[in-house]
């Protein structure tokens, strides 16, 4: 049988996918007693999906996750299915911008190459004051937790992939630059205006899933801010 090449559509739902499934993490089904099944669900993304052992699930689930995507990014979601949907992937009307990648993020690319080349291996050690691996570079004022080594190394360069971002679009705070050393990120000719300033900013640890939350929408950080004011 002939193999059909993939639509640009076909591409964009890819790539989300790994997006979804970079924030739902391992899939580690559990025995539903009520349907006599395994299970697994995220509360990221309102996908069920059931079988009739782990390996099923774990195999099958990401077609089901894959399915939803296409239709979110299609504007197909009911209204109720929406609401529950707080993951990163996005709906239809920015479906496009993420089909190639645009020239800011190709200058992310090669600064985060220039970064992990000057760290070098990621080696995490266990910290057991925090009980957890942690990793973190005298270059970048950088540093990631996780329960094991493995996810350490995986997601080290994400967190310094957003560092690089911010300090590309000159949103550090300046004690923050001023402990940067690393050349990833280091805008040429940067630098703050004299007589200009800048809403002070902190680099804080918070729950991944809160992170992925306020990364997703601006629109989020001004509700906090409101919280705050009640």
């Amino acid at each position: 049988m002939k193999k059909v090449a993939k639509s640009e559509f076909d591409h964009v739902v890819d790539v989300h996918l790994e997006i979804a499934l970079e924030d739902v993490g391992p899939i580690k089904p559990w025995f539903d007693q009520n349907r006599l099944a395994w299970v697994f669900e995220h509360k990221l993304y309102p996908v069920p999906y059931s079988g009739r052992t782990k390996k099923e699930v774990i195999k099958g689930y990401p077609s089901y996750l894959r399915e939803f995507i296409a239709h979110r990014l299609m504007g197909d979601l009911l209204p109720s299915a929406e609401k529950q949907t707080h993951g990163r992937v996005l709906k239809r009307e920015n479906a496009e911008r993420s089909a190639a990648k645009t020239k800011f993020d190709q200058l992310v690319d090669e600064h985060l190459k220039i970064a992990l080349q000057e760290i070098g291996p990621i080696k995490p050690w266990f910290d057991p004051e925090v009980q957890e691996w942690v990793f973190e570079h005298q270059l970048y004022p950088v540093e990631y937790g996780g329960n094991t080594k493995k996810e350490v190394v995986e997601r080290f360069p994400l967190y310094l992939q957003q560092f690089i971002e911010h300090r590309l679009k000159g949103n550090l705070a300046p004690f923050v630059e001023k402990r940067t050393r690393g050349r990833g990120g280091k805008r040429e000719g940067a630098g703050r205006p004299v007589g200009t300033t800048k809403a002070p900013t902190a680099v804080v640890r918070v729950p991944l899933d809160i992170a992925v939350w306020l990364k997703a929408d601006p629109n989020h950080l001004d509700q906090v801010r409101a919280l705050l004011n009640h």
